[in-house]
């Protein structure tokens, strides 16, 4: 092999190790932002919920299997409005479930993947929220790192197939974060989504108007 050849096959391979060595620069200098605490809480959340779902507590009650016939009629061509029996509580979720057991077992830990994947996108809110809110945005991740893990009560209750619980948080928490971007300056798709947070939100469930409320005014 001739010093030529060499030389060429050095240049070759460090033209290759630049493009890596920047991915783990610019990989390890993401790892240390608030962006990436944010993600690691959409994670520990979802990892949480989907353990308590395997532990006798995450048995399915009364009120959880009347969902799951829900769903299973919904797969069958009935559509709801409303939790069986009820003029409240929206039937938001039951959709989503019935989008699951389409294609998974029929059983309660995927009847209850739908509220999982809702408060995946809960966190989510939380710190994209508390990054407009909050003083920084460690602030922020810190808001979801705390929503994420606890206390037992939000795991407990934030699981359980009950109607639209998890989905008010969501669109209370949507329709906030509209408001303020739309406050910041005039986009149609922020006032749009507002809209739609409005509209949703009572069917879904009052508590999503108590936030809804505050994004309005």
């Amino acid at each position: 092999m001739t010093a030529s050849t060499v030389q060429r096959a050095e240049n070759v391979g460090g033209r290759r190790a630049a493009p890596a060595g920047r991915a783990r620069g610019w990989v390890g200098r993401w790892a240390r932002t608030p962006g990436a605490l944010a993600a690691l809480a959409v994670l520990l959340g979802v990892a949480v919920r989907l353990w308590y779902l395997t532990t006798p507590q995450a048995a399915i009650d009364g009120d959880e299997a009347m969902t799951g016939l829900m769903v299973r009629r919904i797969l069958d061509g009935q559509w709801y409005a409303f939790l069986a029996g009820q003029r409240y509580n929206g039937a938001l979720e039951q959709y989503p479930q019935a989008l699951v057991w389409a294609v998974l077992p029929q059983n309660p830990f995927t009847l209850r993947l739908t509220q999982v994947a809702l408060a995946g996108l809960v966190i989510a809110l939380i710190y994209l929220v508390g990054a407009r809110m909050l003083a920084t945005r460690w602030h922020a991740a810190l808001a979801a790192l705390l929503f994420a893990t606890g206390p037992f009560f939000n795991i407990w209750k934030g699981v359980r197939s009950h109607g639209a619980y998890p989905t008010a948080q969501l669109i209370g928490l949507a329709g906030i974060y509209c408001a303020i971007r739309l406050r910041e300056q005039y986009q149609r798709r922020w006032l749009v989504g507002l809209a739609a947070a409005c509209g949703l939100g009572p069917g879904a469930w009052g508590w999503a108007a108590y936030l809804l409320i505050q994004a309005t005014i």
